[in-house]
């Protein structure tokens, strides 16, 4: 595995290996491992990992993370984690800024809190003149008032 080659074995089960294949599992012209290997490359992903015991009864696989892709979900969480902190009042706000189409049940699932304590902020921040909503209730959206 090391030579990024594999040759198929004339030994394997055929029966399952037609099966695997009709299902649309697996392939039989041993170009699964280069293919892996070029798109790995490809996309900046670090080189995948194919391990095997001595006799290659089995296989392991392991594909490492893309590093952008693992600083992404590094920054997600540090945002969630920012997010939890915040009062409610500023937690609508934010989910405002980011989009002032979002609906009273879309903030409330965000937010991990009943509609009714949207509403209920809502109201509060429109009376303190903080946000504005604009349009019908359909088709209107809510900003935030410099």
């Amino acid at each position: 595995m090391k030579q990024k080659k594999v040759f198929a074995r004339d030994y394997r089960n055929r029966r399952i290996g037609d099966f695997l294949k009709e299902l649309d599992l697996t392939e039989g012209r041993s170009t699964g491992f280069p293919i892996i290997y070029d798109k790995m490359e490809r996309n900046g992903s670090p080189t995948p990992i194919f391990e095997t015991d001595n006799i290659y009864t089995h296989f392991l696989t392991i594909l490492p993370v893309q590093p952008e892709f693992l600083k992404a979900i590094q920054e997600e969480e540090k945002q969630k984690e920012e997010f939890e902190k915040m009062t409610n009042q500023e937690k609508v706000l934010v989910l405002i800024k980011a989009n002032s189409k979002i609906t009273i049940l879309e903030m409330a699932e965000k937010m991990a809190v009943a509609k009714a304590t949207v509403k209920r902020i809502l109201s509060q921040l429109t009376k303190d003149g903080i946000i504005e909503r604009t349009g019908t209730k359909k088709d209107g959206e809510r900003v935030v008032v410099d």
